[in-house]
């Protein structure tokens, strides 16, 4: 099989060599350089899969994602080409929630100013004063297997955790010791919000003007999911009216300007 992979890192590309041997394997940084006699293509998440593509690459037959989400993927059209696809079910659930934590931690401790004091600068444990995690409440936004993994992270820190999703988990929220709350009431009680939702229709934008405006006052942001979940121009003015007290994010509204090229 003729197989290209798209936006591969150096150690990926030794196991796919390595467990392939027997297939005839390309490595390119962007879609435009997929030769039309692919037949399996393999992109990530900055690589969109739609009806041009597709028309252009006629012998495709597989889109094999390494990825959970699949938005990047035009499914009406790989299903009327039927070109089959597949993903990754099961990706970085435990690094990322890690990670959620990480930018909370900064957020909390104030590490960024700390870090960017002068040396001539005057200290003060006022200016630099954070908060602790203990009693907070917190918010958690999509409850599959990320947000559930964060769920016991934020228990382990003695946080009351709340969540909200489409699909509520009530015997999860029994097991692991947290509440199933709509989203109205997610915003309006959480001291922290932490973003762990697929990117789709219902959710584009989830937190927009009308959301923050719901928001306790000084009420923290933290998104390691996608960035289309949050209104950027929205996160900004709530930043600069005091109503968002901070926001660690992973990811932004244009994901591509944080991708490095070769």
């Amino acid at each position: 099989m003729k197989i290209y992979f798209v936006e591969v890192e150096s150690s990926e590309r030794q196991f796919f060599e390595s467990e392939l041997a027997e297939h005839e394997l390309h490595f390119v940084s962007t879609l435009e350089e997929v030769e039309a006699d692919a037949e399996i293509v393999s992109p990530f998440i900055y690589s969109r899969i739609d009806e041009p593509f597709l028309r252009g690459h006629a012998a495709v037959r597989l889109i094999a994602t390494r990825s959970t989400t699949h938005d990047h993927l035009e499914l009406e059209s790989c299903a009327k080409r039927n070109v089959s696809m597949c993903i990754v079910p099961s990706y970085g659930d435990n690094v990322v929630a890690e990670h959620t934590f990480a930018l909370l931690l900064a957020v909390a401790r104030r590490l960024r100013e700390s870090m960017s004091l002068e040396d001539d600068s005057r200290f003060s444990y006022e200016a630099l004063r954070g908060f602790e995690l203990r009693s907070k409440t917190f918010g958690i936004i999509g409850t599959g297997r990320i947000g559930l993994h964060t769920v016991r992270i934020a228990r382990s820190f003695g946080m009351n955790v709340i969540a909200y999703d489409i699909r509520p988990r009530p015997e999860q929220a029994q097991e692991l010791g947290f509440r199933c709350v709509s989203l109205g009431e997610l915003l309006t009680a959480s001291d922290i919000i932490s973003l762990h939702a697929n990117l789709n229709p219902s959710s584009y934008h989830i937190l927009n003007r009308e959301a923050f405006a719901k928001c306790r006052r000084g009420v923290v942001i933290i998104n390691t999911a996608r960035g289309k979940l949050i209104d950027t121009n929205a996160l900004i003015e709530a930043l600069e009216h005091g109503i968002v007290g901070g926001a660690g994010l992973d990811v932004l509204r244009g994901e591509r300007v944080m991708r490095r090229r070769p």
